[in-house]
């Protein structure tokens, strides 16, 4: 009896350690599990960010109306103005079949110098308008149906002033005679990289109404009111520069106004690889947000996920579930201007910093009493 109850005892023994091990097994696996669950989630949510960022959904900024969009101004109805230097040709003017070419500058007072006519007013009219006076005025008194032709060698009457978010503002002088509005931001350098979704071009006076006999042109009043008057254009920046859609282009006046307003800004902060802020251009989802700050890493909890947005009634904090939002199950909700997405870390991640944390002080304390 004492030998069989010393052998089980010794049995009970030698099982007690695999028991615990078991037991240890037991617990640390549900751990590994959820642990390589979590990754499995942020990988999926990196994977489906990165394809709503390469998308790029259609741009929705509010637009104005279509019908609103002042139509290009054809090249042949620039009105000249003083400092433009105007080239005039005259067939037999002085000998047969002999074509005279006459330079001359307009004047301050808006008049012009022309042999055999003197001084002919010119401010105010286009090449058009200034060819039939003077055919007119020499048919009168010198030659019979006379010929000529009217172009503009230098355009300095005509500047504009470019704004916001290009790499070099300022004023220009509008050195073509059809100059753009893609002209004028190549001049200005282009966009910035903090350029929102549309380009303004704020217009002193409605061109319909501009004649050489109106009077000074009024300042420009609020953009509710200029957009009233037809004197508020907004053309979607993005298809006129990035997709080169023309038709978007207009034609500039002298002392239009182009405004580039900078991009509202959202902030992405926490477990991201690149935190911080972005511009919102178009649909800025989360997924996207994420995207754009490098994607979410491995240490990152997808439900532990928290949106604050400030609203009228105060700030707000509005729970997200990252992994349904990249399994499809939840709308991917849009940023607007300020809002604040925070990616917190896993309670496992936190374990195992602690615990490394711990033995890395244990280790240095260790090697210092040494």
């Amino acid at each position: 009896m004492t030998l069989a109850s010393d052998f089980r005892r010794a049995g009970s023994k030698d099982m007690q350690p695999q028991h615990r091990r078991g037991r240890l097994r037991a617990g640390f696996a549900p751990a590994v599990c959820l642990a390589f669950l979590g990754c499995s989630q942020v990988a999926t949510i990196n994977q489906r960010a990165r394809l709503v960022e390469s998308a790029r959904a259609a741009d929705t900024a509010p637009r104005l109306p279509e019908a609103a969009l002042l139509p290009p101004r054809p090249a042949h109805e620039y009105r000249l103005g003083p400092m433009d230097l105007v080239e005039v040709e005259v067939f037999e003017l002085e000998e047969p079949n002999r074509t005279k070419r006459i330079r001359t500058r307009v004047a301050q007072d808006g008049a012009v110098r022309i042999p055999l006519l003197g001084s002919v007013p010119a401010g105010g009219q286009t090449c058009a308008e200034l060819q039939q006076e003077l055919e007119r005025r020499l048919a009168a008194d010198f030659l019979r149906d006379p010929s000529v032709h009217v172009t503009v060698a230098e355009f300095k009457a005509r500047r504009i002033t470019v704004l916001g978010a290009v790499r070099t503002p300022g004023s220009f002088d509008l050195d073509r005679q059809a100059t753009t509005l893609l002209h004028a931001l190549a001049r200005a350098g282009g966009p910035t990289d903090k350029a929102g979704a549309s380009v303004f071009v704020l217009r002193a006076t409605a061109p319909a109404a501009q004649t050489p006999t109106d009077p000074p042109a009024r300042p420009l009043a609020d953009s509710a009111t200029a957009a009233s008057e037809g004197r508020l254009i907004q053309v979607d920046l993005r298809k006129l520069v990035e997709r080169g859609d023309l038709r978007l282009d207009r034609t500039l006046h002298d002392g239009d106004i182009v405004h580039v307003p900078t991009a509202p800004l959202c902030f992405v902060t926490g477990m991201v690889h690149h935190p911080g802020s972005f511009p919102i251009r178009g649909d800025m989802t989360i997924l996207r947000s994420i995207a754009l700050a490098g994607g979410m890493r491995d240490q990152a909890s997808p439900a532990l996920t928290v949106l604050i947005r400030t609203t009228e009634q105060g700030r707000t904090t509005i729970p997200i579930d990252l992994a349904n939002i990249g399994a499809g199950s939840s709308n991917d909700l849009k940023m607007r201007p300020g809002d604040v997405l925070v990616l917190s870390e896993s309670s496992g991640s936190k374990v195992r910093r602690g615990l490394f944390e711990f033995f890395r002080g244990i280790f240095t304390v260790g090697y210092a009493l040494r």
